[in-house]
């Protein structure tokens, strides 16, 4: 019984002198940088409402502090954690910012004597303004058999997607032009369309699954279009005829 008993103080000795000696090592001569990891935040990604965000760090040896910047406006200052690891929960009200463009800043500091520190930016865009479209009036919804129809939408914001629907068909909607807020959609209109009035719909989605909708109604004009028969004579089909036949 004694000679266990010696064994494990020697044990015990020798695991708490490795304790201190790791410390000792990883205190003075750590140079590796903390890990930080985010949830829930994608960077470029559109949010609305409240983001619930979760970051957690993790160091090799301790982590001292980690803060937490808004566009350069601190939301937490050198949060204390003396722990080799740290989850810590943080609701972002999106209401309370502009719309547009965001920079979230992560920065964790380790407790060696360097203070090795990581920081990490995240961009994201808020997006608090419902959708709204419309088409542009300037144009008449009459087309003739065999045209195509152009509808051009104004949007107060960029799409994610969208698209029309009329008949049995889906056509998408594009934007006009790179850096505007102006998209358009093309119908074709075949020759054999029975004249009368068409219901066209368009459905818009934004980046944060807004969704509007909005109808046209056009008409499709009748057009007399010049025929031409044109008779084929096929000496080899006459050929095959003859043979059939017999004659």
């Amino acid at each position: 019984m004694k000679h266990i008993k010696l064994l494990l103080v020697f044990i015990f000795s020798c695991g708490a002198i490795f304790y201190i000696a790791s410390s000792y090592y990883n205190y003075y001569f750590d140079t590796s940088i903390p890990t930080i990891f985010f949830f829930c935040l994608e960077p470029e990604a559109y949010y609305s409402g409240n983001i619930n965000l979760l970051i957690t760090g993790a160091d090799q040896y301790k982590i001292k502090n980690f803060s937490v910047q808004l566009n350069e406006k601190t939301l937490i200052d050198k949060q204390s954690v003396n722990s080799s690891s740290f989850e810590f929960p943080l609701l972002v009200p999106t209401i309370h910012l502009n719309n547009g463009q965001q920079l979230l800043k992560i920065s964790v500091t380790d407790n060696a004597k360097k203070e090795n520190k990581n920081e990490i930016k995240i961009p994201f865009f808020v997006d608090n303004e419902p959708l709204e479209i419309n088409i542009i009036k300037n144009i008449e919804f009459k087309i003739n058999q065999g045209n195509v129809l152009h509808i051009l939408l104004q949007s107060n914001k960029p799409l994610k997607k969208a698209y029309l629907k009329c008949l049995t068909f889906t056509v998408p909607v594009v934007l006009e032009s790179s850096h505007s807020l102006i998209y358009e959609a093309f119908i074709p209109i075949a020759t054999e369309e029975q004249p009368g009035k068409y219901i066209a719909s368009i459905t818009a989605e934004d980046f944060v699954e807004n969704i509007a909708y909005v109808e046209i109604e056009y008409e499709v004009i009748s057009v007399n279009f010049k025929k031409q028969y044109i008779e084929l004579k096929n000496k080899n089909i006459e050929k095959e005829r003859l043979l059939d036949t017999g004659v």
